[in-house]
């Protein structure tokens, strides 16, 4: 059984409520059912049977203590076990976050054992392999919407650093890192090549796409060898008139 130092009620007090025996009441969790005798723990509590099971009604004041207090002052005052009241709870909609373990936190937080342990635990966040570690649990997950927005309001108009510049450079490198021939510079040599040559045997003699020579061409100036505009059209006529 829990500590009692660890199990105080913070929101009772929780009576005991007048019944009869054979009485039919109406339980949380399992519905009607019928009084058949008193729990032996600290707190007395009519005992309900339905369909042959016998466990505490979960009624009056019991319910208010669900809600409000921790799993371990209710299993310490009535008595039941861990797993009655999950299923409590679960019937209840309870969030298991509640406002005693809340106000549990706090007080162990407040108190001198408590302080001791969050000193401790604030100098073990500041090591290295703490940071470490937690960095590994985080790499590679997005981050949430709202950690970003917050992220962003807290940089917004300040210069980053040059060591954090360069690893910003590092990282965004090897993530839009292209393949070797994409790479490659341009030489000399290739730029007196593709504008002599046609597209295709400059792509094929340079080792490159047909795309980066085009794209080269363009940046060079060359003029296109194909017809456009009014030009292109009296080609395709007279092309038009020769099959005639």
């Amino acid at each position: 059984m829990p500590h009692p130092a660890s199990a105080k009620l913070r929101f009772g007090p929780y009576p005991t409520p007048r019944y009869k025996y054979r009485e039919r009441v109406l339980d949380e969790a399992r519905g009607q059912v019928r009084i058949v005798g008193t729990s032996d723990g600290r707190i007395a509590w009519p005992i309900g049977v339905r369909r042959g099971s016998r466990a505490v009604v979960l009624y009056s004041s019991l319910v208010s203590a669900v809600r409000r207090e921790t799993a371990i002052a209710v299993r310490y005052w009535w008595g039941v076990s861990a797993f009655l009241i999950k299923k409590w709870r679960r019937a209840l909609r309870v969030n298991p976050e509640n406002e005693g373990r809340i106000a549990r936190r706090r007080e162990f937080g407040l108190c001198k054992a408590g302080m001791k342990r969050v000193k401790a635990m604030l100098r073990a966040a500041q090591l290295p392999a703490t940071h470490a570690k937690i960095a590994a649990t985080k790499r590679g997950k997005p981050r949430s919407l709202h950690v970003a927005q917050m992220l962003r309001k807290l940089q917004l108009g300040k210069r980053h650093s040059a060591a954090t510049r360069r690893k910003m450079s590092r990282s965004h490198k090897l993530q839009w890192k292209r393949s070797p021939i994409a790479e490659r510079r341009w030489q000399p040599w290739e730029d007196v090549i593709v504008p002599k040559l046609s597209p295709s045997a400059a792509a094929k003699m340079t080792r490159r796409t047909l795309r980066a020579v085009m794209s080269r061409r363009s940046v060079l100036k060359v003029p296109s060898s194909r017809p456009r505009g009014a030009s292109a059209r009296r080609e395709l006529g007279r092309a038009g008139h020769a099959r005639r």
